[in-house]
């Protein structure tokens, strides 16, 4: 195939298909932690009083955690290791198991999560042209957290949202 020929070329004709539908994912995507993840460890960690926690630290760890994971399922027992390993250092791995449950049920707070500001203009255009739009996520609890940071806005009567996979 030559440089300057179109990769389907080989298809034949390429005819458009309607698209009905757009499919976002949720973190990342839609939404982040807000302000970083690093501060929300050391809020939670610190009241419970580890107070000595580093929270540019804690957001080098946690992103060093977050590449090294290979088999990632969003289970809690896989979150409890994206912990542990983010608070190396800082808390011992037992501190750690008192921390999760209370770190694991802040990330349901809708405040810790940003919606990226180009989202809310960008759904709202696509179910202005007539779009059905969906969520979808990896994370077991990826659509209450979608539904949660919406920021008081009511989704579209169109709008759905699939299962976690």
């Amino acid at each position: 195939m030559s440089s300057t020929s179109h990769p389907f070329e080989s298809l034949g004709e390429v005819k458009p298909i309607a698209v009905e539908a757009v499919l976002f994912d949720v973190g990342g995507t839609l939404i982040e932690p807000w302000p970083s993840i690093g501060h929300i460890y050391s809020e939670v960690a610190a009241d419970l009083g580890w107070n000595a926690v580093d929270k540019d630290r804690v957001n080098r760890q946690f992103s060093a955690a977050w590449k090294a994971k290979t088999e990632f399922h969003y289970s809690p027992e896989h979150w409890k290791d994206i912990v542990i390993a983010s608070f190396e250092g800082m808390i011992p791995s037992d501190g750690c198991l008192d921390v999760f449950p209370r770190l694991y049920q802040r990330f349901e707070d809708p405040s810790v999560w940003k919606v990226h500001e180009d989202v809310i203009p960008t759904l709202d255009d696509l179910a202005n042209r007539g779009f059905r739009l969906g969520v979808v996520s990896n994370w077991a609890r990826g659509h209450s957290v979608a539904e949660n940071a919406r920021v008081g806005r009511k989704p579209p009567a169109h709008a759905s949202a699939t299962r976690s996979l």
